[in-house]
């Protein structure tokens, strides 16, 4: 190759589009505090994915707590009911002299 070519390849690649804009990056551009209404739309693979902050709903926060009661719940009576297995176990047992 001449020295010519040689010399202007880092002129080329620092003028290209590429080294501007990365259509293949995966990469969130970083933003402020502040700028979270104006956020830039990402590039490449994630750029149609959701990146705004979501909050929960009050009605999914409230399924989730009358499910957490339903579960404690449920585990509170099979206690019991384990309970009260083990005391007949244990009648069993003594009306038939095992120990």
């Amino acid at each position: 190759m001449s020295t010519l070519i040689q010399a202007s390849r880092p002129l080329a690649r620092a003028r290209s589009q590429s080294n501007t804009m990365r259509p293949f990056s995966i990469a969130i551009p970083a933003r402020l505090a502040n700028e979270w209404m104006h956020m830039p739309k990402p590039n490449g693979f994630l750029a149609e994915k959701d990146t705004t902050p979501r909050q929960e709903s009050p009605y999914g926060k409230k399924i989730e707590f009358n499910s957490l009661r339903n579960v404690q719940q449920t585990m509170s009576e099979h206690g019991q009911r384990l309970d009260q297995l083990e005391k007949s176990i244990q009648q069993l047992t003594r009306m038939q002299g095992v120990y």
